[in-house]
């Protein structure tokens, strides 16, 4: 079960690519925010960054193929 934080502020253009997604993905984690192991959804996170799904999942699919 996720948990639910509040939504960070609206992304800029330049955050709502694959590669700005996966930066607040990685800050979420590093911060805290998100729990290692916990199931990411897209629909949330997309809610949350204030972005579309398409660079959320791009992100997701970066963050698992990542060493």
């Amino acid at each position: 079960m996720a948990a639910m934080l509040p939504s960070a502020q609206p992304a800029s253009p330049a955050r709502s690519t694959g590669a700005g997604a996966y930066d607040m993905l990685l800050d979420a984690l590093t911060r805290g925010e998100l729990v290692p192991g916990s199931r990411l959804r897209e629909a949330e996170l997309a809610e949350r960054f204030g972005i579309s799904r398409t660079p959320v999942r791009e992100a997701l699919k970066r963050l698992e193929t990542r060493d």
